[in-house]
């Protein structure tokens, strides 16, 4: 994994498959304190992943209020 400094942040670029659909989401951050990583639903509509009735709703908080995941 190659990680790259900019903007005095840490990031990466990863490739995630769904249903044999890959993508390349570039410079995501990497962030060492957080508990889990969330991707817009809109960066991976064009494979096809998307919310179903079968996943978990997470509820997180942070310095910005209450946040909602799926």
């Amino acid at each position: 994994m190659k990680i790259k400094y900019k903007y005095g942040l840490l990031l990466v670029d990863i490739t995630l498959t769904f249903n044999g659909n890959s993508k390349v989401i570039e410079n995501m951050v990497v962030d060492t304190g957080a508990a889990r990583t969330l991707i817009s639903q809109d960066v991976v509509e064009d494979i096809d992943l998307r919310v179903d009735f079968h996943d978990k709703i997470v509820t997180y908080f942070g310095v910005g209020g209450k946040e909602h995941a799926l």
